[in-house]
């Protein structure tokens, strides 16, 4: 553990144990041999995000794959993360611990307690991209920021935006950019 604020995480068992009743901003990767992984994000015995990961690069012996989400969380809740092998991997029994990692933190809200801006957002199915992306599957907004037909994100409030963004590049020469008016 390398940062445990409040000692909100409980290492032995892999919990975090919710201080607020607030929104949390959620972080994993996890790197395996090749082969599938399936991540869940779990609070209180629920699933609240889930993922395959493939974890399959070629001509390498291992991958990496990350996922992130927000939520709502109440006082006392745990939350965790559940890693499965897909029925024909084995991947999930040889997680590699030293480049694996699990973020979770509570979201600053403004002076405003009512006031809050956080977005989880995915594509409902796999597609080829070219040009803007618009995410056509809304998980979570707070704040009714994101238009899900253009893609775009709007700030109604000045401060500072984090954006984090994961995919799989199929090509390597594809790259990605956020752009901002």
């Amino acid at each position: 553990v390398i940062t445990n604020v409040g000692n909100h995480y409980i290492p032995h068992v892999g919990l975090f144990q919710c201080p607020d009743d607030d929104l949390y901003f959620a972080m994993w990767s996890l790197q395996a041999p090749s082969g599938r992984v399936a991540a869940s994000l779990v609070m209180e015995g629920e699933t609240v995000k889930y993922g395959p990961l493939t974890t399959e690069v070629p001509d390498s012996p291992s991958g990496t794959a990350s996922m992130s989400s927000v939520l709502k969380c109440s006082i006392g809740r745990y939350v965790w993360l559940k890693a499965e092998s897909w029925p024909d991997s084995d991947a999930c029994n040889s997680v590699q611990a030293v480049y694996s990692s699990f973020t979770m933190f509570k979201l600053p809200v403004g002076d405003d307690e009512d006031v809050s801006v956080a977005l989880t957002v995915e594509l409902s199915q796999n597609t080829t991209l070219s040009g803007d992306i618009a995410f056509d599957s809304v998980l979570f907004d707070e704040g009714d920021n994101y238009d899900s037909s253009s893609g775009e994100f709007t700030c109604r409030e000045d401060g500072i935006y984090v954006f984090v963004f994961g995919g799989h590049i199929a090509s390597s020469s594809s790259y990605y950019d956020i752009y901002r008016n």
